[in-house]
């Protein structure tokens, strides 16, 4: 090694939160927003955007925030996506697929 020291460039992420119609309320994404960014600082990990679907239940992909975030992803504008609660939210994401 020639003793330069290479800067590591920050993790860049975004933050998901979403909540259905049935029991939860805009707090509950100012919630959400709040405990993702705690952690987010705590690690280091620089937040670039949220994507944020209102009242859509996850059994569906069709959520307008959801599909902008996986076409920001194909685009390469984030490294990783932090949720406060991994349930339905992501699930299409986490099945065998080209996201």
């Amino acid at each position: 090694m020639n003793g330069c020291i290479r800067e590591v460039p920050a993790m860049t992420a975004v933050i998901y939160a979403r909540y259905s119609s049935d029991n939860q309320r805009e707090e509950s994404i100012e919630g959400q927003i709040r405990e993702c960014t705690a952690y987010a600082e705590k690690n280091g990990i620089t937040i670039v955007k949220h994507y944020i679907d209102r009242a859509i239940s996850a059994k569906t992909d069709n959520r307008p925030e959801f599909q902008q975030m996986i076409k920001d992803s194909d685009k390469k504008l984030f490294d990783i996506v932090l949720v406060w609660k991994l349930d339905l939210s992501l699930i299409h994401i986490s099945e065998p697929t080209r996201h």
